[in-house]
């Protein structure tokens, strides 16, 4: 196997990613997505996959992505549209 076949950075990982022992967590998620009224966090060290269970459990479409530095700026309009 070539190493460009495990990290694939732009695309979601084939081989690295194992869905397996995700699976409480994402019924989880998407339970508290469906009651709504709730701000959920998803923490843990850098490179460990929180970012692609999301968009694996959620699909990318579905992501309106804010960074740190974004929340500082957002307009009144821009919050309102989080809610």
């Amino acid at each position: 196997m070539k190493r460009a076949e495990v990290f694939t950075p732009n695309a979601l990982p084939s081989v690295t990613f194992v869905e397996e022992h995700l699976k409480d967590k994402k019924k989880l998620l998407l339970q508290n997505l469906e009651q709504g009224g709730a701000v959920i966090a998803i923490s843990g060290p850098s490179k460990s996959g929180k970012t692609v269970f999301v968009e694996t459990t959620l699909g990318y479409d579905n992501l309106i992505q804010v960074s740190g530095q974004t929340l500082g700026r957002l307009t009144s309009f821009g919050a309102e549209s989080l809610r």
